[in-house]
């Protein structure tokens, strides 16, 4: 009887201390998905700021191209068709 007190004790407080652990071990989970949570989020407006650098970027290559392509071609006077 006083084993089987004395196992019941022992387990209890194994128990214990193994909640305690648990504890703390959740405690550190849920302040690294926070971290992980502010990564994702700076990463996120990052790519949101990049998207929008690259899309003027290209405006800016189709601008100089289509300026380029202007000045290739050959200047036409407009014929003034009243003065005649």
């Amino acid at each position: 009887m006083w084993k089987t007190i004395v196992e019941l004790a022992k387990s209890l407080f194994n128990f214990g201390r193994t909640l305690q652990q648990n504890k703390s071990d959740i405690k550190e989970l849920q302040r690294e998905v926070r971290q992980l949570s502010t990564a994702v989020q700076l990463c996120v407006r990052e790519i949101e700021h990049l998207r929008k650098t690259e899309a003027l970027e290209r405006e800016n290559i189709r601008i100089q191209l289509e300026n380029e392509v202007l000045k290739k071609l050959p200047l036409t006077r407009e014929v003034d068709t009243h003065q005649k």
